[in-house]
């Protein structure tokens, strides 16, 4: 898990530099927490995270597209989204690596989702892509 996080960092830091370049200082460790949501999204989607009450696959994919969102409308501040995004492509390979079942572990993860969606949008009238 270390090198996970370590690995996801580190490449997340070197591949977002471009977009940001070497004068901006960078400082966190948000990009590695990413690589680790990967992987967890893969190995272990269904176990249930008390802090979100969801499943973390389900946390994990929703925070990535979140993010991906925000790279693509070009949102500027403090916070370096497209490192989170490296952090998380990192993760890929390494919970695919990790996981036997992962393909399974996806579809279930990408179905809770739209699920979520679903309530969301049936329930309580919420426009999740308006």
């Amino acid at each position: 898990m270390i090198t996970a996080f370590l690995l996801g960092g580190t490449v997340a830091f070197l591949a977002s530099t471009p977009f940001y370049g070497w004068e901006v200082g960078m400082l966190g460790a948000s990009a590695g927490i990413f690589t680790l949501a990967a992987v967890a999204m893969l190995v272990k989607p269904l176990r249930f995270s008390w802090l979100f009450l969801s499943p973390v696959g389900v946390v994990a994919l929703l925070y990535f597209l979140y993010n991906v969102m925000l790279v693509y409308r070009g949102v500027h501040d403090s916070i370096s989204y497209i490192g989170h995004v490296w952090g998380f492509i990192v993760g890929v390979p390494l919970g695919k690596a990790w996981s036997r079942r992962w393909v399974f572990n996806l579809l279930m993860t990408v179905f809770l989702l739209a699920l979520y969606f679903i309530i969301l949008k049936i329930f309580l009238g919420v426009e999740v892509f308006g």
